[in-house]
């Protein structure tokens, strides 16, 4: 005879609250083992700015076509959890091999592969970890949960930086490897709260028209995607023109991040005192300053103090921009709002600002780059601010 399961059910919410923090740790901390350097081990490959650019965009673009295949096996198939798992453990393969290749075209299949099996990682994360807390009425204690994703970026980013990236760096690529595998299988212990109504992902579509504010607030999220890849990637390529040490470089990289982990502890209290849109137009507002300040740096410590700014960016991007999404539609559709936000924030937007990026290197240097950049998180200012305008009845 089975015993009954006599755990207390404050006890069950812990464990599973652990294995949600222990996810966010150890899969952004991958994410800060290679991601903010893969422009730099890509550019040691002998790449060209522009070729860097295409390459760097094409993980993104990729993510846009792809999209709507893992959306219909996670939401139609209902196995969510087992995507988010499976991919992650597969991830491993192409990152690997990008160690074995050198020639633009092999480059450019292995990122290819990457990408597709990148993707649903931050969509399906945000809501399996958003409609398990919902279904508790805990949703407000989604920053407390990805602020652990925080640490373990400014953790791994830090390290990664110090004693990798100058003489060792192969072993960012194993490193991300082995960690997004571990991320995939912890993914499979976590609880996938089932949706009762069936999900069409191509109906999914019907979202934009029948909501254009929020295909307005996409569109200035896509610009905002496309300076904060610009950033997250070409700093460290420009750090490295201007010979900063590693440990400088991974410093920039890290701090980045730690603001992020007292804000996002916050998080519940700043959307409500003051609200989720004016939370989300703050993080905007920084982002011209830094790139003017970019601009003007010479001496890579000054680095440092500015890289304070980027936590307030992200929190707005990562936590108040999906639960804006999410608080504004249907459930059923909710993992599909998910998508298309992760589609626009980190797809489109972050393709064509990492392509032209690269084009206005090989133009006019890094100065071009971050002068772009700032206007073009300006533009994002305007429309983010006009998508939230009340429609008139």
């Amino acid at each position: 005879m089975e015993m009954p399961n006599t755990t207390p059910p404050e006890k069950l919410q812990l464990n599973t609250f652990n294995w949600f923090k222990l996810f966010y740790f150890l899969s952004f901390g991958a994410v800060g083992v290679l991601m903010p350097y893969l422009g730099l081990f890509l550019s040691a490959k002998g790449v060209t700015g522009v070729q860097l650019g295409s390459l760097l965009g094409l993980i993104p673009l990729v993510q846009i076509f792809v999209q709507p295949i893992w959306g219909y096996l996670s939401d139609i198939l209902k196995i969510r959890r087992l995507v988010l798992g499976g991919s992650l453990i597969v991830l491993s393969l192409p990152t690997v091999m990008l160690l074995f290749v050198n020639r633009f075209g092999s480059i450019l299949v292995m990122i290819i592969l990457f990408a597709i099996v990148y993707t649903p990682y931050v969509p399906i994360s945000s809501a399996l970890t958003l409609e398990y807390l919902e279904s508790l009425r805990l949703q407000g204690e989604f920053g407390k949960l990805r602020l652990w994703g925080s640490v373990g970026f400014v953790v791994a980013s830090l390290l990664s930086g110090t004693f990798l990236v100058e003489n060792h760096q192969s072993m960012l690529i194993y490193l991300f490897a082995g960690l997004m595998a571990l991320s995939g299988m912890i993914a499979l212990r976590l609880p996938d709260v089932k949706s009762q109504e069936r999900m069409d992902w191509m109906e999914g579509l019907k979202l934009l028209p029948q909501h254009p504010p929020l295909l307005v607030f996409f569109m200035g999220m896509g610009l905002i995607g496309g300076v904060i890849s610009i950033s997250t990637q070409y700093l460290p390529v420009h750090l490295d023109n201007i010979h900063a040490a590693g440990w400088v470089m991974g410093s920039v990289v890290a701090l980045q991040a730690i603001t992020e982990i007292p804000l996002m502890s916050q998080s519940n209290k700043i959307a409500k005192k003051l609200g989720i849109q004016t939370a989300i137009l703050a993080g905007t507002l920084i982002l011209p300053i830094r790139f003017i300040l970019y601009s003007m740096i010479g001496n890579p410590v000054w680095f440092l103090p500015v890289q304070l700014m980027h936590g307030v960016t992200i929190l707005s991007m990562m936590v108040f921009g999906p639960l804006y999404v999410s608080e504004g539609l249907p459930a059923k559709w909710r993992a599909t709002g998910q998508g298309l936000y992760t589609t626009f924030y980190g797809g489109l937007g972050s393709s064509l600002g990492l392509f032209m990026a690269g084009v206005l290197e090989d133009w006019r240097g890094m100065q071009a780059v971050w002068i772009g950049s700032m206007i073009a998180s300006i533009l994002s200012i305007i429309i983010i601010r006009v998508s939230f305008k009340p429609r008139k009845s």
